[in-house]
């Protein structure tokens, strides 16, 4: 496991587009609301919040 990480260049964010990586429940899973459950906790002011501690900014929907 990575304990630590150095940012060695960074852009300024008007010089590219957002970044978003999408999420959704897969068809074929075994688990749906399992994934359901985890797609609605990363729509939550906790998990808004970790993602800001480190560094990724939140979108609005």
């Amino acid at each position: 496991m990575i304990k630590s990480s150095a940012v060695v260049q960074a852009f300024p964010p008007q010089s590219h587009k957002p970044i978003v990586y999408p999420a959704a429940v897969v068809a074929a899973s075994q688990q749906k609301d399992a994934a359901k459950a985890f797609l609605d906790f990363l729509g939550t002011e906790s998990a808004g919040q970790v993602f800001e501690k480190y560094g990724v900014d939140v979108l609005a929907e």
